[in-house]
């Protein structure tokens, strides 16, 4: 992008323009940097207070990002940008020259700031997450060992349940065959009755 800005620049001024713009560009995305790292690390302090009064977890307090260094090497090539690609070689090189030089020095500088922002980010976010990450593991572990214990004890109520109904059924069907016996019983009391009559008449 501004390399294009710089080749379209027919004047001095625009040239200038287009490699003041990167830098600046540079320290814009730096400072938006700064201000999403910022509320990162204040969603993270917030996250750690409530589950630490959730949960009672003790969260080691988030480290901030720093871009001190970064702010620093930026300032760092624009005071190189300013001493070698001043007004006088504006006016006396070759735009197409000019424009080589300045991504052959200026521009690649830049682009190793943002690398090593990039990384640094990467690493300060891995830090970052990583007690919250691994709280988070020791607490589904310690919720799955839970869920198994109420398994378990589910399993063996319903193995107790099953046992249950089985002694119901095993119940009922000596009810009914208590009430065949007392009924082969009066049945059986009926007949000797029957056989005793004629005898008892006969006395």
């Amino acid at each position: 992008m501004a390399r294009d800005a710089m080749q379209s620049s027919r004047l001095s001024i625009g040239l200038r323009d287009a490699m003041d713009g990167l830098v600046r560009s540079a320290r814009l995305d730096m400072e938006d940097l700064a201000r999403r790292s910022d509320e990162i690390g204040r969603l993270m302090r917030a996250m750690g207070q409530r589950f630490a009064a959730e949960h009672e977890w003790s969260l080691p307090e988030p480290e901030s990002f720093e871009l001190r260094r970064y702010m620093a090497e930026i300032e760092r090539i624009e005071a190189f940008q300013q001493r070698h690609f001043g007004a006088i070689s504006l006016i006396t090189t070759e735009k197409w020259a000019l424009t080589r030089r300045y991504f052959e020095s200026v521009a690649v500088r830049l682009r190793a700031v943002y690398e090593l922002a990039s990384k640094a980010v990467d690493l300060w976010l891995t830090a970052l997450m990583g007690p919250l990450m691994a709280r988070a593991t020791e607490h589904e572990a310690l919720l799955r060992d839970r869920l198994e214990s109420v398994q378990r004890v589910l399993d063996a109520a319903g193995q107790l349940q099953t046992r249950i109904d089985q002694l119901e059924r095993e119940r009922e069907r000596l009810d009914q065959q208590l009430g065949t016996l007392d009924q082969f019983e009066l049945d059986m009391k009926a007949l000797l009755a029957e056989a005793r009559e004629p005898a008892l008449r006969a006395a």
